[in-house]
């Protein structure tokens, strides 16, 4: 996983975390739903007409969802950035020090659990309607 092979927590390393992991999920994720979303669009339809999307197109609809993550994480790193905090607790007599990630609202947790959810349940409405697609197109053989 990215948050174990960053190190300890520090300014820096809790600044990658959510980097690592967010913006990377919508860069994996981006071009899964458009080529599913493509294979809708050409061949899905109940209805036969001519019609062309390029790679060129399909890859410049990935775009937007990269700027979208990119625009988040780079409004939380300024406005609500992680940041370590020291805990101390006396536990049965052994004090135990832990250095955790936190920020000082929920607001990025919110954020981003609906625009990842919204794409998650954008990914499985496409994948759901492109299930009984012709098996020519399936490529799990």
């Amino acid at each position: 996983s990215s948050y174990f092979l960053l190190g300890e927590n520090t300014e820096v390393t809790c600044l990658l975390r959510p980097w690592s992991f967010h913006f990377f999920f919508v860069v994996a994720m981006a071009p899964l739903f458009i080529k599913v979303w493509r294979i809708n669009a050409l061949v899905g339809s109940k209805h036969i007409r001519i019609k062309r999307i390029s790679n060129r197109k399909a890859a410049l609809a990935t775009v937007p969802l990269i700027m979208i993550q990119f625009a988040i994480l780079l409004i939380f790193t300024f406005v609500d950035p992680y940041k370590p905090t020291e805990h101390i607790e006396n536990s049965n007599g052994a004090v135990v020090q832990h250095i955790v990630c936190e920020t000082n609202t929920n607001a990025f947790f919110a954020t981003v659990v609906v625009f990842e959810g919204m794409l998650v349940i954008t990914g499985c409405t496409l994948a759901y309607q492109s299930r009984n697609l012709n098996d020519e197109y399936n490529e799990v053989r």
